[in-house]
């Protein structure tokens, strides 16, 4: 839909003359704002003392940017013992595995994951020892 584009505007660098020229395309506003190329103007129609009809062609790339995802905070949640934990050295960009350690329960967890930074970290574990452990990694995209 073309909503998006409302209230953005393009910024063309260039100079009116009664013959068929270009602009360039040089930024904008909203949606266009990194906007870059080419806008051609040719006439179309004499209409005598009335003016002209002018064609104008709009050639141009556009770099859009995601918006960042906001990270939701949830918790904690398990008994009255022990101690919360949480991460403070960094903030987590994308996880890469989590490990878990249980018996009847959850005993412990370790994640790794990658920093605004790019590098790898590695928090934990968190809890006790449990009897088996199972690790899931490669949790891209899903986490």
């Amino acid at each position: 839909m073309l909503f998006r584009f409302k209230g953005s505007t393009l910024q063309v660098l260039g100079t009116t003359s009664i013959r068929d020229g270009e602009w360039a395309i040089t930024g904008g506003t909203g949606e266009f704002a990194f906007a870059q190329g080419v806008a051609t103007h040719i006439k179309s129609k004499e209409r005598g003392g009335a003016g002209r009809d002018w064609e104008l062609r709009i050639r141009a790339t556009c770099l859009t940017f995601p918006k960042p995802v906001l990270v939701t905070k949830i918790g904690p949640w398990g008994g009255h013992g022990g101690k919360e934990f949480d991460i403070r050295e960094s903030v987590p960009q994308h996880l890469e595995s989590v490990t878990i350690r249980s018996g009847v329960a959850i005993d412990s967890i370790v994640f790794s994951y990658i920093d605004q930074a790019g590098k790898k970290q590695t928090l934990g574990p968190w809890g006790g020892d449990g009897e088996l452990t199972d690790t899931v990694s490669e949790c891209a995209p899903h986490c």
